[in-house]
């Protein structure tokens, strides 16, 4: 819909549809350095969903459990799997790994992007065998508190599955 221009959309997002949709085509020959790997997705995407809120925002009145109390479960919206997919899914041949090594995504402000930066974070430390380092430089706690490793401590905190999983 994206890539056939039916949905209005900007010019960008317009090619980052299409080259999507150029790059699985590509994917179908096996002389192409890279492939596309659904299962990959898929792991991000039910790591992502099994990450709870750490913070307050619209899914407090949006999502509840059967009892009617808000429901913290994070629930991954249609563009996030894409850009999740386009970001995890295309993997080098050769080894394995993702063919994207950096992603820039640009989210309007209150979008959640501490938690998406969080949720991507979480993943490589527990998932990946090579784990990047986190760095950590904060003066003070409550600078501590406003970084990548602050809302990773706080998700962490609010998660007791997730710590005991991994």
């Amino acid at each position: 819909m994206v890539a056939a221009e039916v949905l209005p959309t900007n010019r960008l997002l317009v090619l980052a549809a299409k080259r999507y949709l150029r790059m699985l085509e590509m994917c179908g020959s096996p002389q192409n350095e890279f492939y596309y790997s659904p299962i990959h997705v898929v792991d991000y995407c039910r790591f992502g969903e099994k990450l709870k809120h750490f913070e307050g925002g619209n899914w407090s009145i949006r999502q509840f459990d059967e009892y009617g109390n808000p429901d913290p479960s994070i629930i991954l919206e249609p563009f996030e799997i894409w850009i999740e997919s386009a970001i995890h899914g295309f993997r080098v041949r050769l080894n394995d790994t993702r063919l994207v090594a950096t992603a820039l995504e640009l989210i309007p402000r209150k979008n959640a992007k501490s938690l998406r930066a969080t949720r991507a974070a979480l993943f490589e430390l527990c998932t990946e065998p090579y784990a990047p380092q986190i760095p950590i430089a904060a003066a003070t706690a409550k600078q501590t508190e406003d970084t990548l490793y602050g809302d990773i401590v706080a998700m962490l905190n609010n998660d007791r599955e997730l710590v005991d999983e991994y």
